[in-house]
């Protein structure tokens, strides 16, 4: 099997052996493997690597990746989530599920178990690109063209890529300046109003570029990606 047929895996578990038996067995069963052992630079890595199913542990060290949950969930909306977690109460599963989660895997697990959810929730899925009006966002590049020239309208930075495409994900809905915050940001990083503003100003500046879109400041709402509106 090409490596570009590969189904993507990202495992996230504190635990080090844990993810080692689980990387070496996946690879030996032909997936890609993305091992992260902490919630620190997640969001990053899951859109650097874009996989086609996410393994989450519930308690990493001393947190909760449920309050981490909805920035992966608004980065990558049609990619599989589950929770992995020896805690088997109602309660923990509910606040799992109820953040988009799409399954809940109890510990301890066989390697039949975890592949078992592999093929039955990960889909091969190109990731390619996203259209952005009449432009399309390369998610492997960063890269904004013209989806009719196939002319580069501009690389984006990595703070750029994320912004836009968490906007992308909620084509026409306002998303919350806390959730934009918490998308650029990782908890041990302190917000720039300063950096956020450039981000938006340069975006704006991007799809000026005849794209049809654009993207709008809704007083106490948020910042939302829809067409253009005629003044």
């Amino acid at each position: 099997m090409e490596k570009t047929e590969k189904i993507k895996v990202l495992f996230v578990d504190d635990d080090l052996l844990l993810g080692q038996v689980v990387g070496t067995a996946l690879q030996a069963e032909g997936y890609d493997v993305f091992y992260q052992n902490s919630l620190e630079g997640l969001t990053a890595r899951a859109t650097a690597c874009m996989p086609d199913i996410i393994f989450l542990d519930v308690q990493i060290g001393t947190e909760s990746s449920i309050e981490t949950a909805p920035r992966l969930r608004a980065l990558l909306p049609d990619v599989p989530l589950i929770f992995v977690s020896s805690y088997t109460d109602g309660t923990t599963i509910r606040q799992g599920l109820e953040t988009g989660a799409t399954s809940y895997l109890k510990k301890p697990f066989d390697m039949e178990e975890l592949t078992g959810y592999i093929r039955r929730y990960a889909v091969r899925t190109s990731h390619t690109s996203i259209p952005i009006g009449r432009l399309r966002l390369d998610c492997r590049t960063r890269e904004l063209t013209d989806s009719r020239s196939g002319k580069p309208v501009k690389c984006l930075s990595h703070m750029e890529y994320r912004l836009l495409k968490l906007l992308a994900a909620y084509r026409e809905q306002a998303v919350e300046k806390k959730l934009i915050e918490a998308t650029l940001w990782e908890k041990t990083e302190t917000p720039n109003e300063q950096s956020l503003m450039n981000c938006i100003s340069h975006l704006r500046k991007y799809l000026a570029a005849d794209s049809g879109m654009e993207i709008a400041l809704l007083p106490k709402q948020g910042y939302m990606l829809r067409p253009e509106q005629e003044e």
